[in-house]
């Protein structure tokens, strides 16, 4: 289909896309996956939800600070756009069926596309706040709760939430951002 865009159509990991990633090809890959065109704005929770997943279970504290995230995140982009774009209704929404069931590998692999093609588009300024914003909360999930105690020296972070966050952490790095 004319201007649908295919997981064939981005190669992941060497930033190389054969055609541009519009915000209207981005909606359209979500819809793919049965989510609606406006939880493009929400991508940010999808990887603090995978996140929060890494370790094989989202522990409560892990759910409060998705959650406070979501809050902050829909003011903003509600501030931004100057008007009500996203309901605090329909993001928890979103944040729920994230927290409920851990995403599937193909949407995480498409969001990943999502993401890493739409911060090719963007000033190098934006990229940077962005991707501060979502590791810093991926650091404070990550931290927040451990599968085990007593944890060994190194193993606040489990070694899935450590690969989990540099995955995470290389979404941003492109051609255009580094």
């Amino acid at each position: 289909m004319a201007g649908e865009i295919l997981l064939e159509d981005i190669h992941h990991y060497g930033n190389f896309m054969t055609q541009p990633l519009t915000f209207t090809d981005a909606c359209k890959r979500l819809q793919a996956f049965g989510l609606k065109a406006e939880h493009i704005y929400l991508m940010d929770l999808a990887l603090l939800a995978e996140m929060a997943w890494a370790d094989g279970t989202v522990q409560p504290v892990e759910e409060d600070l998705l959650i406070d995230y979501l809050d902050q995140h829909i003011k903003n982009i509600n501030q931004m756009a100057g008007f009500n774009v996203l309901s605090a209704k329909e993001g928890l929404s979103f944040a729920k069926s994230l927290l409920t069931s851990p995403p599937s590998p193909e949407l995480i692999k498409a969001i990943h596309q999502i993401i890493r093609g739409l911060c090719q588009h963007k000033d190098s300024e934006s990229v940077s706040q962005q991707k501060t914003r979502i590791l810093n909360a991926c650091m404070d999930i990550g931290a927040s709760a451990v599968t085990k105690y007593p944890y060994g020296l190194r193993e606040r972070f489990t070694e899935e939430e450590k690969q989990c966050y540099l995955k995470i952490a290389d979404l941003f790095y492109t051609d255009n951002h580094a």
